[in-house]
């Protein structure tokens, strides 16, 4: 959707930009994929998850990832099928509620705080447990976990602050060390195999050199291995992630605020930076609150595997299907000409269908307290989204429901945008 808005007096670069409250083209290609990319976070994958999913799956988790990227693939092209129809930063809340209904589009974004939102406080404490077992090991040196959170949160919510402009440009720098840094130990772990004597050993089931108990094999690895590297390889992940995650949860707040969904307050942009200053606070109290307060709870490393680990993955998995759904039926009702049979019905099928299935047998038998609290804590926190729908519904606040699945009009870039704006 393009508007035919433009300026008489401005001659415009010839880019089109999207029109929003927001900085209007703070976000450039180059800092588009890296805040994918980010999001993602390849070392924390690699060094965080891979221990615990091998304590679960063992010789089978080679296996099981190659399954896994063919099912994200999947899913990636489901994505792009809604990205470029509904260009919006209220991502999934305005997929899901342009193509089956704003309800169950709120419900999503209700569930999505177990993606995005939740992240950044156990991912700093767990980055600081790790930090601190670490330092004491191969120094004495004792530096509390939570004094990690205490320094990184406030200065991933400065970055969200001063704007996008700067987190982005610092998303560029440390995603590009990160991938380097992951890639480069990736090759030398391929082609360096021990005692198996060849790089697709690993792919035998049953392959387990030494018999190590897979659960402290992480602690091993690093204490084995040029670990400063490793740790540095961790810090560049867990900060760009945080600002990746940050920049995700508080655009998608402050859509939901601007739609209606939620209170108009958190909707408020600071008066120059035009960046989303009450919910930015809202993220900075969560993040404090979860990293902190579950952290102190739990352990940081139970409840970064409890939040991360598992209540992210059952919510992530509700809202793919759910999209998959609403992607079909928009193809479906609306563009049966483009209606592809592989791309707009197999594939969200056969993701979904692979998905559901994945979750009911990672919970047979359920695994131990507090991880087998999971599903209760998804399940809880989707009913009080459904009490707030209905308590909206009850007092006549229902405005928001035509306007939840706008997307962004575009409009031609002047020319002191495009000086204005960094080319990452």
């Amino acid at each position: 959707m393009r508007s035919s808005n433009r300026p008489q007096d401005v001659e415009a670069s010839g880019t089109w930009i999207a029109e929003t409250r927001l900085k209007a083209g703070s976000l450039r290609l180059t800092g588009a994929v890296m805040q994918n990319i980010t999001h993602i976070a390849p070392a924390i994958a690699a060094f965080f998850f891979t221990p615990f999913v091998v304590s679960l799956a063992g010789a089978h988790s080679v296996p099981a990832y190659i399954i896994g990227v063919v099912v994200v693939f999947g899913l990636g092209v489901c994505l792009t099928q809604l990205a470029k129809n509904f260009p919006s930063a209220g991502g999934y809340f305005t997929y899901i509620s342009r193509t089956i209904g704003p309800r169950l589009g709120f419900l999503s974004a209700w569930t999505f705080i177990f993606y995005a939102p939740i992240v950044s406080g156990p991912v700093a404490a767990y980055f600081g447990f790790i930090l601190q077992n670490e330092l004491k090991a191969a120094y004495g040196f004792n530096f509390p976990w939570w004094l990690t959170t205490l320094i990184l949160i406030p200065l991933i919510t400065l970055m969200m602050y001063l704007g996008i402009v700067v987190s982005v440009r610092l998303l560029v720098l440390l995603g590009t060390l990160e991938i380097l840094i992951v890639l480069a130990l990736s090759i030398t772990g391929l082609f360096n195999p021990g005692s198996s004597g060849s790089p697709v050993e690993v792919f035998r089931p049953g392959f387990n050199p030494g018999h190590i108990a897979t659960a402290s094999g992480f602690a091993l690895a690093i204490v084995f291995s040029a670990w400063p590297i490793v740790l540095f390889a961790l810090f560049t992940s867990v900060f760009a992630n945080d600002i990746a995650v940050q920049n995700v949860a508080t655009r998608m707040w402050w859509n939901m605020a601007d739609k209606g969904a939620l209170p108009k307050a958190v909707a408020r942009l600071h008066p120059t930076r035009r960046t989303p200053v009450v919910a930015i606070f809202i993220q900075f109290v969560m993040a404090i609150g979860l990293g902190l307060g579950v952290g102190f709870l739990l352990g940081p490393d139970v409840s970064f595997f409890l939040l991360v680990g598992l209540t992210l993955v059952l919510a992530i998995v509700f809202i793919y299907i759910v999209s998959n759904i609403g992607m079909a039926l928009y193809y479906w009702r609306e563009r049966r000409s483009e209606f592809n049979y592989f791309t707009h019905l197999f594939l969200p099928l056969a993701t979904s269908l692979i998905l559901g299935y994945s979750v009911v047998k990672s919970f047979q038998p359920f695994p131990a307290a507090p991880y087998a609290y999971a599903p209760e804590i998804v399940g809880g926190w989707m009913l009080v989204g459904v009490g707030v729908l209905f308590w909206l519904h009850r007092t006549g606040r229902e405005e928001w429901l035509t306007k939840a699945g706008d997307i962004v009009s575009e409009r031609p870039e002047t020319p002191e945008e495009l000086k204005d704006i960094p080319t990452a």
